[in-house]
């Protein structure tokens, strides 16, 4: 489930994602009593139309292998199970709410849904996820002879009854998930957002082809490393930016803790344009800490990471540039004291205006007059 103002198919992209994911952060989020670790591929996926007929999710499908069937328009008897729960949702859940909204006005009468509306996105994610994972996983269901859905779930399993898929690995969710863009592979690699990409294979690659555009795939939710096509195959190229003896710095680093870190630094000095890698790091550790709190806002809304966020994004980066930490200073040959280490002043905004060349004015004049 994702929470979004209208049906997006980055939304119906990252509802695919949670159904092969472990959702016990979620339960853990909302102190949920019973684990939701349920996951798994599954064979088939029935949906309705809308955003699901887009070329982008059903290329996802395609991409892992899941076989897609969409019911007929106008025909709701053939998606009686989704309309079921709903039904469950709203009658269960959403009815205990102040600020619910009706099936139809006069259902409505002179409610004020408006105005009884007390519950924030972040604690109406907590009502629906808690609901979920403790109600209605553990109620009795008709359908399933009288079993809730964690006991069919656990006898399933038991039995052997669910599909022999396995579940995607970390690569392949990254190419299915990936928004696809075009980047130029140059002799440092790829950038994509202000990080640097690159790998040996890349740079067997551009000795032989030069300078050449690629298919990239980038993924939100883990912008360490992304996938490259290169003669038909898909590589994963890591990011080039570390942080000492850390190793690297932004595996499992999301797209939004990285914007948020940029904004930081920014913030910290208009001016400034190149960052260490040893600062960015810090910032991006700090902003983590600070956003602990609201995980579960960020998993439950979808964030619309579509191709057309992803460009508008890049232009805003492209002033931005992280660069390998440098010794200030070092151990000379003597062994006594430390050798101070000069470094080239930065590419900022002052310095860029001090290197220019100044202009020529002329002949100075050194003080003999010449007739």
């Amino acid at each position: 489930m994702k929470l979004t103002n209208e049906p997006k198919t980055t939304a119906a992209s990252e509802c695919l994602r949670m159904v092969l994911e472990d959702k016990g952060e979620f339960a853990d989020a909302v102190g949920a009593l019973t684990p939701w670790s349920h996951r798994g591929k599954p064979e088939g996926l029935v949906t309705d139309n809308g955003v699901f007929r887009s070329t982008e999710f059903t290329d996802t499908c395609a991409n892992l292998g899941i076989g897609l069937l969409r019911t007929v328009a106008g025909a709701p008897g053939m998606r009686g199970m989704i309309e079921r729960l709903f039904r469950t949702a709203i009658m269960s859940l959403f009815s205990r709410l102040s600020g619910r909204v009706f099936s139809n006005v006069l259902e409505r009468g002179d409610h004020p849904s408006e105005e009884r509306a007390c519950l924030t996105t972040e604690q109406l994610g907590y009502a629906i996820v808690r609901w979920v994972v403790d109600i209605y996983h553990n109620t009795p269901h008709e359908g399933l002879g009288g079993l809730t859905p964690l006991q069919q779930w656990g006898r399933d399993m038991e039995d052997g009854n669910y599909p022999l898929h396995a579940l995607p690995t970390r690569a392949t969710t990254r190419i299915a998930f990936g928004v696809p863009i075009v980047r130029q592979l140059s002799k440092t690699g790829i950038t994509v957002g202000g990080i640097r990409y690159h790998d040996e294979v890349l740079a067997h690659r551009h000795l032989s082809h030069g300078d050449h555009d690629v298919e990239v795939r980038w993924d939100h939710t883990d912008i360490g490393r992304i996938a490259v096509c290169v003669e038909n195959r898909w590589i994963e190229a890591r990011s080039v930016h570390r942080n000492g003896l850390l190793g690297q710095a932004l595996d499992g680093l999301s797209a939004a803790e990285w914007d948020a870190s940029v904004r930081a630094l920014r913030a910290s000095d208009p001016k400034r344009q190149a960052f260490d890698e040893s600062v960015v790091h810090a910032a991006i550790k700090d902003i983590q800490a600070m956003n602990h709190r609201q995980q579960l806002e960020y998993q439950v809304i979808n964030q619309d990471w579509s191709k057309e966020r992803v460009l508008a994004r890049e232009e805003v980066m492209m002033s931005f540039e992280v660069r390998p930490d440098t010794p200030r200073t070092h151990q000379p040959a003597d062994n006594y004291g430390r050798t101070i280490q000069p470094r080239a002043p930065m590419k900022d905004v002052g310095s860029e205006a001090a290197a220019l060349p100044k202009p020529d004015r002329g002949p100075k004049f050194d003080g003999k007059a010449k007739g």
